[in-house]
């Protein structure tokens, strides 16, 4: 089985954010998007609160 793609989207996401080269617009759209798929993953069952 292939790894769920929304995980790529989040690392990817996280390491945008902690890179601290966005500007402040586009860090609150990325905080919001990475709590959507966060939240996506836990309904599902793939992602637990201690993982994210």
């Amino acid at each position: 089985m292939a790894p769920d793609p929304r995980l790529a989207a989040l690392a990817r996401i996280t390491a945008q954010i902690a890179s601290g080269k966005v500007c402040d617009t586009r860090r609150r759209f990325l905080e919001g998007r990475a709590y959507e798929i966060r939240h996506q993953l836990m309904v599902e069952g793939c992602l637990h609160d201690a993982d994210a």
